[in-house]
């Protein structure tokens, strides 16, 4: 019996079905549980199928290889992606435009693995329609706490994610995402976008421990649904410092035109039309910076030592 679970993140409708495995065992389900609806009400944009690993040859020509999966073209509107981890798993993502309508298709013998491909695409193919409706991503963590809405940001590795968890101890502050914050440029006003948020210490009992297989485990926190920020306009940006190295204001918006920390290398491999899209991306990136070069930017550090 085929099983279904389906989203609907701000217009972008997908579905991922199964008649071989259980789809409630996925982490992705929890990871977009709060765009989850019963059902679609119109067909949806994007339709994934998860199967059982049936191992093949390639039909089409090599591309390049990078850390996470070898890259095959099949035809000029479908792509396919070779994975193999150290301890041996293997996976297929088939990813194709038929009639207009994008299709994945998974082929694995682990839910962890499918889990963690999944997390990747899914991402990268939502954030691709995020960017064209206007709404832009930050690899940022965002809040909203006593009238003040505001976000801060970090390169990769700099304590995000730790603040985040402090923030989520006060009873006053919500949370749009400790990960990827959404801003659209033409109300002034952050999105929420709660996934689960990721840590390297186990700050709570039964939480899942392997955030993926490719870049090291860490522990997942689901945000409480009465603690998911509302929508509201952005008041105040900062900047985390790594170590005693501040990052300068010019720093902070070229590294947002780079869009550093968000799937990047994912977003590139799953293009069709690479470069086109690309070039659209990186137009809308710097209409980011420019939007952000406006509000005042400000040392994290430095305010929490005052």
């Amino acid at each position: 019996m085929t099983s279904t679970l389906s989203f609907d993140v701000y217009g972008f409708k997908f579905q991922i079905n199964s008649g071989d495995f259980d789809l409630n065992l996925l982490n992705i389900k929890k990871e977009f549980q709060f765009f989850a609806v019963d059902r679609l009400n119109n067909p949806a944009d994007l339709d994934v199928k998860l199967m059982k690993f049936t191992d093949r040859s390639h039909a089409g020509i090599h591309l390049f290889k990078t850390r996470m999966c070898s890259v095959y073209q099949l035809s000029f509107s479908k792509r396919e992606y070779f994975y193999r981890t150290e301890d041996g798993n293997k996976a297929y993502l088939t990813d194709q435009f038929d009639s207009g309508k994008r299709i994945g298709i998974l082929n694995t013998d682990s839910l962890e693995l499918a889990s963690d491909i999944l997390y990747f695409y899914l991402n990268s193919t939502v954030g691709e329609y995020l960017d064209s409706i206007g709404l832009m991503r930050i690899h940022a963590f965002s809040y909203s706490i006593n009238e003040e809405t505001g976000l801060i940001y970090g390169r990769p590795g700099t304590g995000k994610s730790t603040i985040a968890l402090k923030y989520l101890e006060s009873s006053d502050a919500h949370i749009y995402s400790d990960e990827i914050t959404l801003l659209n440029l033409k109300d002034k006003c952050l999105y929420p976008f709660p996934l689960r948020m990721a840590t390297h210490d186990p700050v709570l009992d039964n939480l899942d421990q392997k955030f993926n297989y490719f870049f090291k485990t860490k522990y997942l926190l689901e945000i409480p649904p009465e603690r998911i920020a509302k929508k509201s306009e952005l008041k105040s940006i900062r900047l985390l410092s790594a170590k005693e190295i501040p990052l300068s204001k010019t720093g902070f918006l070229i590294e947002i035109i780079a869009g550093t920390g968000l799937i990047q290398m994912t977003e590139f491999l799953l293009r069709f039309n690479n470069w086109l899209t690309l070039f659209k991306i990186l137009i809308n990136r710097l209409r980011l910076a420019l939007f952000l070069s406006t509000y005042p930017i400000t040392n994290f550090e430095k305010d929490r030592q005052r």
